[in-house]
């Protein structure tokens, strides 16, 4: 038995991105730009995706550089591409506040069929927590981190930000 990891880059909602996506009737299809890569998407088991932004959707005002928030619908496409294991932890996960990282982590977690997804949190709880997920019988855990914001954190669950500790009390509760 095998398991085939495929592993992206930055899928960022710049401007141009946002306005390609958007249909005349104000909704946005992003999964269009994103199709050529479907078949090789389909062909792996655990499909990791970065998504450096945040999401918190149109009620909260869509921008692009420098202060990202897409609409919900990126993460939706994201999804529906096949994307099952997400980093969201980035520099710019406070270009806004913590209700852009709450709606963003909301919008993850609306999509099916995920496996893990880390890096922004609602909660110190959820900042706390591990990800760990089966792919064909073997376990795997889940961790991200950024190492720097463009902006200062709000509060100290939100993201996670790399330290040698956190990593560490991280790294022992996902191999429990």
């Amino acid at each position: 038995t095998s398991i085939r990891l495929l592993a992206t880059g930055d899928f960022i909602a710049h401007d141009s991105v946002n306005a390609a996506a958007k249909k005349a009737d104000g909704s946005y299809d992003y999964l269009q730009l994103m199709s050529d890569f479907q078949p090789v998407f389909a062909r792996s088991d655990i499909r990791f995706c970065n998504d450096p932004i945040l999401n918190g959707g149109e009620a909260l005002g869509v921008t692009g550089y420098p202060k990202f928030n897409s609409p919900t619908g990126f993460v939706t496409d994201m999804g529906k591409l096949g994307c099952n294991v997400v980093n969201t932890a980035s520099n710019h996960s406070f270009d806004f506040n913590q209700a852009y990282i709450d709606a963003s982590v909301d919008a993850w977690a609306g999509v099916p069929n995920m496996l893990a997804v880390a890096g922004q949190n609602k909660s110190q709880a959820e900042h706390d927590s591990v990800d760990v997920f089966d792919v064909k019988g073997v376990k795997f855990g889940f961790l991200a981190y950024t190492s720097y914001t463009n902006s200062a954190p709000q509060n100290a669950y939100g993201l996670n930000v790399f330290s040698q500790d956190f990593a560490s009390k991280q790294i022992a509760a996902a191999r429990a």
